[in-house]
């Protein structure tokens, strides 16, 4: 059999491209090398953050990629919880930062500035000493990447018709010939390779004139919280409006910038903010940063 379309790389990447093809019609091949999900697609916040990015394209796949994960939600019973956002400001220039995006911002965002009282009563998280205010967005979702893969995995296997393979380690691909370590082969008409370090065996000329860089990105994930506790919502720093690329049009983000070079350089050389998120078992998820 030849398929239409195969992906190697069952990470949300390859998982996304499968399902959408299948969604068309396409008969769709997914080969896995390991038997659980691994690697970035389930070490993040589990944060779909359409007020991250800026209007135009990139802000209208955010909001399609919202849709599809409630679409999820409801075919597949993955949880997913519609967290909204808040970005905190506890200096000046973060607020006045927070303010000018709201201005800018047109009737496309669902934004609005909030209260130190108002976020208090939102979330137990927030610092009260020295906030100034917050940005409040209902946009935001957020799931648990660890289990939300292998949900999707099963459905898209069970339900949609998609053929997916684990223990299946890709050593090659040749034209519409795919090989695994096995000696098992398989033919596709269009191969799709949405593994990072895959791409990066599989075509090592390619990968290394790309001048793509790996970056060591850190988090912590705390023990599940004690009696219930719920953050409520998704959180950012001040320092998140220097890493969002929503936020690069306020002209009083170059004042927050030098600040922060001026007083903390290291978080500029490590890509240091501060978010958290919480998933449906209670874990908070901190961070983060992200050093080249």
């Amino acid at each position: 059999m030849t398929y239409d379309v195969a992906i190697v790389g069952s990470g949300i990447v390859g998982l996304a491209h499968a399902w959408r093809a299948a969604v068309r019609g396409k008969s769709v091949l997914v080969l896995e090398r390991s038997r659980e999900p691994r690697g970035a697609s389930i070490r993040n916040f589990g944060l779909i953050c359409p007020v991250c990015q800026p209007l135009g394209e990139r802000y209208d796949l955010a909001s399609l990629s919202r849709s599809l994960w409630l679409e999820l939600a409801t075919v597949a019973g993955i949880w997913v919880h519609e967290c909204g956002s808040l970005h905190l400001a506890h200096r000046e220039d973060e607020w006045a930062v927070l303010q000018e995006f709201c201005d800018l911002s047109t009737s496309r965002r669902r934004v609005q500035l909030c209260s130190p009282e108002w976020i208090s009563e939102k979330t137990p998280a927030a610092n009260p000493q020295g906030l100034l205010g917050g940005l409040w967005s209902s946009e935001e979702l957020c799931v648990n990447p660890r289990l939300a893969l292998g949900q999707m995995a099963r459905f898209f296997s069970e339900h949609v018709g998609i053929d997916l393979y684990s223990d299946a380690t890709v050593i090659a691909v040749d034209g519409r010939e795919i090989r695994t370590s096995d000696g098992r082969q398989w033919k596709a008409n269009l191969t799709l390779v949405c593994s990072g370090t895959d791409f990066e065996t599989l075509y090592p000329r390619e990968f290394g004139e790309s001048g793509i860089r790996r970056v060591d990105l850190q988090m912590f994930r705390t023990i599940v919280q004690r009696g219930g506790w719920q953050l409520n919502t998704h959180l950012g720093s001040g320092l998140s409006l220097l890493h969002h690329q929503s936020f690069a049009e306020c002209p009083s983000l170059a004042n927050l910038r030098q600040r922060v070079l001026d007083e903390t350089p290291e978080l500029n050389q490590f890509g240091i903010h501060v978010m958290a998120s919480q998933n449906d078992a209670g874990n908070v998820i901190l961070g983060d940063s992200h050093e080249c």
